[in-house]
């Protein structure tokens, strides 16, 4: 072939490993001048040629097969003994054990397995075989066969007892029997075998179950403990079993000889330690998986528990012929294996659902050398692959890379799983398996589909266990005709709709990854033609219920006042206007202000607080042709005098107008006074004439992220795009009575002024002081309000305080903050017909860009999502680099459509920063929230976060409300509601502040015993070090909860390692 002449079992191993039929000849030419890759090797046909070599003496490794080098060339160095691509790396001296290994020892495998039995039950590690019997069957010699193999092999008859704390390894006495059970489906036989958990330290976890259905059609199911066996193990079983079978009915002998038994596997890994081979291979992992994510959060419709569920199911995968030959060919172009390939696009796809650039995969592999070939027992070990996924390389380049990465972490496969985990520090959790998340499992026919009988047909299947290891697990176990397998994954983490759109953007990443090697990865989307028709809806909006957004404000509010003139309009105390009234007021308020010099595109400050006064101040503003802004009453002096620097008002309306006036250089103006309403008609003051609606109504000042203010600027066309989409989830109109109470300078006052007076409503002005929620309550009552916005915060004390009064309501607007589903369900519960809608949305998309209607307690889900675009928004969830991410991943929201503001005013660089074209496939303006968020399987946005919430105590990176999911579900707590924040003045200063509110009649909560379970299912930095525990949490006067005031308060020293106040 090359170089000297080879022995011909060489070029028949060759060729015999590579041929995909058995039949197809490879030439020695072909050896000579093509790559193994290139002659059609995977790892799968490597791992075959390397066992094969080896039991001739010849050592060979994945790097030297899977090397750009002809095939032929690699055999002649393995010959010779060297290393296709250059000298290997010396070993290093032997390793000095702590102490002698007890014979009786478990493996590092067996024993991690043991942990997790203990901890998470044996659901995730329950292998389920059936072999479906046709023919003639004798279940006692059926039963012998099982008996006599189980007396063969030790590993059918070990029991792992813990005397003493240590995990132990014995072989008894004990055979498994054959139980006999009703026919049914392979589900349920299996759900019956595995009723009763398996007692690993007294009885060997294995046991077989025999069905009938008539005398020819037998089911025989093998289910066993994966501390016990492999896959691998269990086609050595299976194919023992009916041989010995076939024997037996034949009346023949069967005498296989020794078996080879778990000390050979001793044996082999005590030698890769004395020889060095541990230790070199555990500095690869470290320096591999340096500066790697330990976790990856693969974001679903199901909020994550604190505690793992290992419950799990399987959905099935098959890649059709057209999409499985695009991939093998783009894998050979490449020159890089099939898996490799797949591995590619699995992590292509699970870095764009988490938004991520680097992670791991895990993949199992055999731990079978030669020696180990016919052993009975467990040897499979996890490897951490490590798979980078940079959004600026291309496509070539990338699978390039996660190719040598899987070649590299083959090659170095003799390091158990548990030690590399060890190594790296990893702190173990609850939550999540460690290290690995995701895995990708290729083992063509490890289990055979069939198995060779003289007296029966046996088809195997593959059953299920019930659980899953992983939170999924994409496992291939076909190559012919088509790539297929299964999608298991964790039901506690995901659901059905989670997975198809998961296994969805992995087909769409190999299609993308087979057709352009030159192209970017930051250009491939993994999102389907059904996902990419759910981002065109979200794009788009309720486009059918938007304003045509033609005229302004004013001229929505004269049509309004000719369809309803003597409806009431707003409503103070004693004092009632009608449309015509408020009409005939709002013209006397304009002119007034155009005696004061106010033009249109001034700007005018409006210093009352909510009444008529206040109504017909914001009216008249608009109706003049400026733009108004409220100022915060209780806003520090500092801060209004930076705000009027900006504003820069042509006149003041409302309390000490005279001097915010002087301070603003301005002019004061009087506002309304009840005996306006006796003033000129409407037609005698004429009103500036309409301008268009991109002209701004008001400016609303918001805290900018270094603290100073931000006036934001709305024009006419966001009100009119807010009101236009109330009929979807608030149906305001003639007869209701809209609760008018948030600030002026607060943007929910827009939805309470205009959301009322454009469709025909009436503003119900509440009272100066509504601090105790029985009054508030009290209120709404009395009033007969039926529509009504408060605070996330203000909510849960109305529910808490005042939940009997809420019943004339018939729509309840809530946001700003998180809404919490309990108090939710607890309002649905009580006043069925009303109607809860939780509205989010910064003042920059003008009051509300999504919102979620909520109807029956039932449905609530939690947390609360917040919902779909109102009418003429378009949301988008864009990933750091701009780009649209796949349904159901995790981005930052940007909005677009007709609520966006102008900008801020005066400040064009904050506003080139958040305005703007930022996506090339998006050519149009957009708005960046700087919230993230996930658009979930039923077409709702959910809120996950800000992108400035994360937080880093001692270097450990954080998400708050994980911990504050923990702390509620933890049994110790009887919490009901919990904030979690971090306080400091740096990242090294930082600790975790927990303020916690006891749940109803409940004693205060025994805090040391809530650390100490916390201590249980969370890593220790997420423990709060700082405690509070309060009977609601504070809001600020904005009705947002306080989280300065939790930070004073959690100060007080209360024992070690536990504070609180």
């Amino acid at each position: 072939m090359t170089g000297h002449p080879q022995p011909a079992w060489l070029a028949d191993l060759a060729r015999t490993s590579l041929s995909v039929s058995g039949a197809e000849y490879i030439s020695d030419a072909q050896l000579a001048t093509t790559t193994f890759i290139g002659l059609g090797g995977d790892s799968l046909r490597a791992l075959s040629i390397i066992g094969n070599a080896a039991k001739r003496g010849v050592r060979l490794r994945f790097a030297d097969l899977l090397a750009d080098v002809p095939l032929a060339l690699v055999l002649d160095k393995a010959l010779a003994g060297q290393p296709a691509d250059g000298p290997r790396a010396a070993a290093r001296p032997a390793e000095q054990p702590e102490g002698p290994v007890p014979a009786d020892s478990a493996s590092s495998m067996q024993e991690g397995l043991w942990l997790g039995n203990r901890i998470l039950g044996d659901a995730p590690y329950r292998l389920v075989f059936a072999c479906h019997l046709t023919g003639g069957l004798r279940p006692d010699l059926l039963e012998r066969a099982i008996r006599q193999t189980a007396r063969r092999h030790d590993g059918l008859r070990t029991v792992f007892p813990v005397p003493g704390g240590r995990i132990t390894r014995k072989v008894t006495d004990v055979e498994p029997t054959l139980e006999h059970l009703p026919y049914g489906s392979v589900g349920a036989l299996a759900e019956q075998m595995g009723g009763e958990p398996f007692d690993l330290a007294r009885h060997p976890p294995i046991r077989f179950a025999l069905a009938s259905a008539g005398a020819r059609r037998h089911v025989l199911v093998l289910a066993a403990h994966h501390i016990l066996l492999d896959g691998w193990s269990v086609a050595l079983v299976l194919r023992e079993i009916f041989a010995r079978y076939d024997a037996l009915a034949a009346g023949e002998e069967y005498a296989p000889g020794p078996a080879v038994q778990a000390d050979t596997h001793d044996t082999l890994l005590r030698r890769q330690r004395t020889e060095g081979v541990h230790a070199v291979q555990l500095d690869f992992w470290k320096r591999q998986l340096d500066g790697v994510p330990h976790s990856l959060e693969l974001p679903s419709n199901k909020p994550r528990a604190p505690r793992r569920d290992t419950r799990g199911t399987r959905a099935p995968v098959d890649l059709c012929r057209e999409l499985t030959g695009r991939v093998r060919s783009a894998a050979a172009s490449a020159g890089i294996t099939t898996t490799a390939f797949m591995l590619a696009a699995l992590g292509l796809t699970a870095a764009r659902h988490a938004d991520v650039e680097q992670l791991v995969v895990g993949m199992p592999v055999a731990g079978r050398p030669p020696e180990l070939a016919e052993l009975v027992g467990l040897t499979v070990n996890l490897l951490p692959v490590r798979v980078d996924v940079p959004p600026d390389a291309v496509v070539a380049d990338y699978l390039a890379a996660v190719h040598q990465s899987l070649v590299a972490s083959l090659d170095n496969d003799a390091v158990p799983f548990a030690d590399i985990v060890h190594s790296l520090g990893i702190v173990s959790s609850a939550r999540q398996h460690p290290l690995v998340q995701i895995a990708l499992g290729v083992h063509h026919d490890v289990v055979p589909a069939a198995i060779p009988s003289r007296f029966l047909d046996i088809a195997v299947e593959e059953g299920h266990g019930g659980g899953s290891q992983y939170d999924l697990e994409l496992f291939l176990d076909r190559a012919e005709p088509t790539l297929a397998g299964h999608l298991e994954y964790a039901t506690g983490v995901w659901d059905a709709r989670d997975a198809a759109g998961f296994v969805a953007g992995w087909r769409e990443a190999l299609s993308a990854l087979s057709d352009d090697p030159g192209a970017r990865l930051g250009s491939i989307r993994c999102v389907d033609a059904a996902g990419r028709a759910r981002l065109a809806a979200l794009a788009s909006g309720a486009a059918d219920e938007a304003d045509d957004g033609a005229g302004s404000l004013d001229d929505r509010f004269r049509a309004q006042v000719a369809r309803t003139p003597d409806a009431p309009a707003v409503r103070e105390g004693d004092v009632t206007l009608s449309y015509a009234d408020l009409d005939r007021t709002v013209s006397t308020q304009a002119d007034f202000l155009r005696q004061a010099g106010v033009h249109p595109g001034d700007r005018v400050l409006v210093a009352c607080p909510p009444s008529v006064a206040e109504v017909v101040a914001v009216l008249g503003v608009v109706r003049s042709g400026a733009a108004y802004c409220g100022l915060d009453s209780q806003a520090p002096a500092a801060r209004t005098e930076r705000i009027l620097k900006i504003l820069r008002p042509r006149a003041v309306l409302g309390a000490g107008g005279e001097s915010l006036a002087a301070r603003a250089g301005g002019r004061a103006v009087p506002t309304w006074q009840p005996d306006w309403r006796t003033g000129p008609p409407a037609d005698d003051v004429q009103p500036e004439p309409a301008g268009p609606a991109e002209q701004l109504a008001y400016v609303a000042f918001t805290s900018g992220s270094t603290g100073g203010p931000k006036g934001v600027c709305v024009p006419h066309r966001g009100v009119q795009r807010l009101v236009a989409g109330l009929s979807r989830y608030a149906a305001v109109g003639p007869g209701d009575r809209v609760l008018r109470m948030s600030p002026l300078s607060f943007d929910a006052s827009t939805l309470e002024i205009w959301g009322a007076l454009l469709t025909g409503a009436t503003v119900e002005i509440g009272p100066d002081d509504l601090a105790d929620p029985n009054d508030l309550g009290l209120f709404l009552s009395d009033r007969g309000v039926t529509v009504a916005w408060f605070t996330a915060g203000l909510f849960r004390l109305l529910v808490d305080f005042a939940l009997d009064r809420l019943g004339g309501l018939r729509t309840l607007l809530t946001g700003g903050d998180v809404v919490s589903a309990t108090h939710v369900r607890a309002v649905l519960d009580r006043h069925p017909g009303l109607a809860v809608v939780n509205g989010y949305g910064p003042t920059e998309n003008t009051t509300f860009t999504t919102v979620h209607r909520m109807l029956r307690a039932a449905d609530v889900a939690d947390p609360v999502p917040i919902g779909r675009p109102v009418a003429g928004t378009g949301i988008h969830i864009l990933d750091a680099r701009h780009r649209e991410v796949p349904p159901g991943a995790v981005g930052e929201l940007y909005a677009s459509g007709a609520g966006l503001a102008a900008g801020y005013l005066g400040d064009p660089e904050r506003t080139a920063a958040a305005f703007g074209e930022f996506c090339p496939d998006l050519p149009y303006r957009l708005y960046r929230t700087g919230d993230l968020v996930r658009l979930d399987a039923d077409g709702n946005v959910r809120f996950l976060g800000r992108r400035d919430h994360q937080v880093k105590v001692r270097g450990f990176r954080i998400e708050p409300d994980e911990v504050r999911s923990a702390v509620i579900s933890a049994s110790a707590g009887g919490v009901a509601d919990c904030l979690v924040l971090a306080a400091g003045s740096d990242s090294a200063d930082k600790q975790l502040v927990a303020a916690v509110v006891p749940a109803a009649g409940a004693a205060k909560p025994d805090l040391a015993a809530l650390v100490e379970e916390l201590g249980a299912v969370l890593p220790a930095y997420m423990v709060p070090r700082k405690w509070t525990v309060l009977s609601t949490l504070p809001v600020t006067p904005n009705g947002k909860i306080d989280r300065e005031a939790i930070v004073r308060r959690a100060a007080t020293p209360a024992g070690p390692g536990v504070q609180q106040s």
